[in-house]
């Protein structure tokens, strides 16, 4: 048992590890609200066009600029897709209830490192500060600019945490309105997670040949899906337990316990077979 789990984990590791470095940085999606501000305000971009971080940032201090005193209130999931805000049901009822009465929505799909953006603002004098989901938020506004919050990960299922996140982000809001009345509200996440079919679409792009859709054809759509970072973090994440094939024709049953962590990443390239649908989380640092 003990070289097999050896085996996989390394293997797995290294799969996640090319799959993460399609991308130098993050792509996340983000939300932003605000009752003050106009929404002429809105973020003037084109949706298929990507943000960079510089140009995000900038963004947010002409909102901030514009308004009287605010405080920005960031709340940073561990991971997100654009899928999140559009798919019915949604497990974001109750933001999207604070926002319908907003004076400004805008949502940018496509943002590279949103946070890394709202942490620059360091450098033209605001006060930034970060903490946990899990500490007194109320407690940590005054004298503060803008208040970063991270969201806590689980180890059930997905929309079921997020649907908590939701709920306690709502709420979250509006004891921080009551207290500073004036607070410009945004959700984002660390890492973006895309649909594996996207992936498939893109490796099959590259030619026609069995050899270049051989490595895929086990994934099935909408059940697996990938995230990764640039500094090398990815995850796995599907319905029901996984089967990792090796190119040598042996399998594995993943386990099916709600994280697998690998503590390092091979540097490697390799032929690693095929990843077929079926697992829960899967964590790689």
């Amino acid at each position: 048992m003990g070289p097999q789990v050896g085996i996989l984990g390394f293997v797995l590791a290294a799969f996640c590890f090319s799959l993460s470095l399609q991308s130098e940085e993050t792509l996340v999606p983000v939300l932003v609200w605000d009752y003050k501000n106009p929404g002429d305000l809105k973020f003037s971009h084109n949706s298929l066009h990507n943000i960079d971080t510089s140009s995000f940032t900038s963004h947010m201090q002409k909102m901030i600029k514009k308004s009287s005193n605010p405080l920005v209130l960031c709340f940073v999931e561990p991971l997100l897709s654009v899928e999140d805000f559009s798919t019915t049901p949604t497990a974001f009822t109750h933001i999207k209830n604070e926002i319908s009465q907003a004076k400004l929505m805008d949502y940018m799909p496509s943002v590279y490192d949103a946070s890394e953006g709202l942490h620059n603002l360091e450098n033209v004098g605001l006060k930034v500060k970060e903490i946990y989901d899990t500490d007194n938020i109320v407690e940590n506004i005054a004298g503060t600019d803008v208040l970063i919050v991270k969201m806590s990960e689980a180890d059930e299922n997905r929309f079921n945490t997020l649907e908590k996140h939701d709920k306690f982000m709502a709420e979250t809001y509006k004891k921080v309105f009551e207290q500073r009345k004036n607070v410009i509200g945004v959700l984002t996440s660390e890492i973006s997670m895309f649909s594996i079919s996207t992936l498939i679409r893109s490796r099959r792009s590259e030619g026609s040949s069995n050899e270049n859709a051989s490595d895929i054809s086990d994934f099935a759509m909408n059940d697996v899906f990938k995230a990764g970072n640039k500094n090398g973090r990815a995850m796995l994440y599907s319905k029901s337990p996984a089967v990792l094939t090796l190119p040598t024709g042996t399998t594995f049953q993943l386990s099916k316990t709600p994280k697998t962590e690998v503590s390092s990443l091979p540097k490697m390239k390799s032929n690693l077979g095929t990843y077929s649908s079926n697992s829960c989380t899967y964590l790689v640092n």
